[in-house]
């Protein structure tokens, strides 16, 4: 997680009270993040050592800093001011503002889509159209038949 992309941003879940109320959030706002079709660590391709479902009061969530997923997690909540990641928004007070930022980072990653409405993303190594998966040799394959045939 070296990186702040355009659209990227953290979520400080330091001032929930709980960690009942940390994991209320964060369930809450990974459903919104599934919805759109996010990839996130624990969850989706490449494996991860510690996944989101480890977060809780007190870390970060990140959406759009990290290589190879869309929502990330840090332990350590100085971790975003060390490497100058922003904007930093609050779980609670900023809740509205998470969900239209989500929003806008989808729409920014994410805008391809066959003709018939199926969603398109580009990954390290694959590429995703709709629910299947294909991999770069694969691609590959079928873009060298296309031009030879």
């Amino acid at each position: 997680m070296t990186k702040n992309n355009k659209n990227s941003f953290v979520i400080d879940m330091s001032k929930t009270i709980t960690n009942a109320t940390a994991d209320f959030y964060k369930r809450e706002f990974l459903k919104n993040a599934r919805n759109l079709g996010l990839f996130i660590a624990g969850e989706d391709i490449p494996p991860v050592l510690s996944g989101i479902e480890e977060a809780g009061m007190g870390n970060l969530l990140t959406v759009g800093t990290a290589d190879n997923h869309d929502v990330e997690w840090i332990r350590r909540p100085q971790f975003a001011c060390e490497r100058g990641l922003k904007p930093v928004y609050d779980i609670v007070d900023d809740w509205n503002e998470i969900q239209e930022a989500l929003v806008k980072f989808y729409e920014e990653k994410y805008g391809l889509r066959t003709k018939d409405g199926a969603k398109i993303t580009i990954h390290d190594g694959y590429v995703k159209v709709g629910y299947h998966i294909i991999t770069d040799d694969t691609l590959a394959e079928v873009i060298a038949r296309k031009i030879v045939g």
